[in-house]
């Protein structure tokens, strides 16, 4: 993004930010993330969060933006899921 700089030479290291009102980390960035909630009563698309690589402005990339797809779609780059590993000590 045309003037934004954080600070890294390229991508950031997972939670080097805060998380958003949300608690939510890194949401905008290597993908649009699916999530299990539909777009709308009609269930015939699932919304995708966040934003990929190909994002260029700032308001792409925060966990309100979303964007409607058919979870058929296999069509495009940048979509994928969140994995969360929990260590089991």
């Amino acid at each position: 993004m045309e003037g934004y700089v954080d600070g890294f030479p390229s991508t950031a290291p997972v939670m080097s930010f805060r998380p958003n009102k949300f608690g939510l980390y890194d949401m905008g960035g290597n993908a649009w993330e699916w999530i299990n909630d539909w777009w709308n009563a009609a269930k015939m698309e699932r919304v995708l969060r966040g934003a990929s690589f190909a994002s260029y402005n700032r308001n792409g990339i925060l966990s309100s933006n979303r964007y409607p797809l058919p979870p058929t779609s296999r069509s495009g780059n940048g979509y994928g899921f969140r994995i969360v590993m929990v260590p089991v000590p």
